[in-house]
């Protein structure tokens, strides 16, 4: 599946700009990686009642946090510890 010309140059693959912009839509929010897994990955995600759903929705957590900090890096998102647990938000200048 090909990437956008803006992707490409931001070095972003299809996951990555489905999670920026899910924070730009919601600028004035920070969620926990599981809420941005369960937003973005909502396809891939078994019903809720399934008792697979928690270890996907842990799986996609896990695989969306190196994304996260790679957009953190780049000074897209910004990160906040708060009582242990990691917060991410679009970054505004």
């Amino acid at each position: 599946m090909p990437i956008s010309r803006d992707q490409f140059a931001k070095g972003l693959d299809n996951t990555a700009q489905r999670i920026l912009n899910f924070l730009a839509e919601h600028p004035d929010n920070a969620y926990e990686p599981s809420e941005i897994a369960e937003a973005i990955d909502e396809g891939k995600l078994p019903g809720e009642k399934s008792l697979w759903w928690g270890m996907a929705l842990l799986s996609l957590t896990w695989q969306n946090h190196s994304i996260l900090d790679d957009l953190v890096k780049k000074g897209l998102v910004d990160k906040k510890i708060i009582k242990g647990v990691p917060w991410f938000c679009i970054h505004k200048d």
